[in-house]
């Protein structure tokens, strides 16, 4: 039961933490190639598992996965 003005700081805050490049970097650090991982897809609002299948060069997060599910 948050106010407006408690969600807008708590998505304030997440986004804060998302957008931090030493975060990005240690989650990078433990990410391969053919690995199985989780995504969040928000049209269905769902987990979604996936497999690594490039990652781009710039430090970031993984550029592609490939869903192992078809729902």
């Amino acid at each position: 039961m948050a106010t407006s003005a408690e969600l807008y700081q708590l998505s304030w805050v997440i986004e804060q933490l998302m957008a931090d490049p030493r975060r990005i970097v240690q989650a990078r650090q433990q990410l391969h190639l053919g690995q199985m991982v989780q995504f969040w897809e928000w049209g269905t609002g769902k987990l979604r598992p996936a497999r690594i299948v490039s990652m781009n060069g710039h430090g970031g997060s993984p550029s592609r996965c490939s869903s192992t599910s078809s729902t």
